[in-house]
């Protein structure tokens, strides 16, 4: 799969947040999407999820035979998180960890029960969600990505609200889980967050 972006910009009421974005993603491609605050990381990693449209350019999806992907096909493709990203409180972790399996499944034939091993959170598992911390929070959506099985995979500040503990965490499983997949990571020029990254387009120029 090929995922090409051309000269992409995107702007809000007359002021563009970001121009000029061009980018070939290919498996094993690993981005650092660099920038800070309102810089547009978290709106260009939204445009390469297909869930928002450029104002300008054009993104393009190519499968392995050549032909191009809808939009629409290429959004179950993609795995997109965030520390905004809404997570349902109502539910515990082997709730939700359940509720994702429907939807997708995991990397390399994992159970229901080996994700919620692999979140570090297992003693917890039957704790409402909306009873964990916001550090608990970033590793569920972190794990429910990181170990859903599609080709794409876009982090965006995946260390926010970790600490060192759980950073060491995030950086071994997504270290063993990115083969053969394109990853984008956004980023204020956090090391521990684009270790593994390998090229970077950065929006602060």
């Amino acid at each position: 799969m090929q995922v090409k972006l051309e000269d992409i910009g995107k702007k809000y009421d007359r002021h563009f947040v970001f121009r000029g974005v061009s980018v070939d993603l290919f498996p094993d491609t690993r981005v650092a999407i660099l920038g800070g605050n309102g810089s547009g990381k978290s709106t260009l990693l939204k445009v390469i999820s297909g869930s928002l449209t450029a104002t300008t350019g054009k993104l393009s999806i190519i499968d392995d035979s050549g032909a191009s992907i809808p939009v629409m096909d290429y959004m179950r493709k993609v795995a997109f998180t965030g520390p905004y990203t809404e997570v349902i409180e109502e539910f515990n972790l082997r709730e939700i960890v359940d509720f994702q399996s429907k939807f997708r499944p995991w990397r390399n034939n994992l159970s229901n029960e080996d994700v919620v091993e692999l979140t570090g959170l297992k003693k917890v598992s039957e704790r409402s969600i909306a009873n964990f911390s916001s550090g608990m929070r970033q590793r569920v959506r972190l794990a429910l990505a990181i170990l859903a099985d599609t080709p794409i995979l876009l982090l965006d500040e995946p260390t926010s609200n970790l600490d060192a503990k759980a950073m060491k965490w995030f950086h071994e499983l997504l270290e063993q889980h990115i083969e053969n997949r394109i990853l984008c990571v956004g980023s204020n020029h956090q090391s521990a967050e684009i270790a593994l990254c390998t090229s970077e387009i950065n929006l602060t120029k």
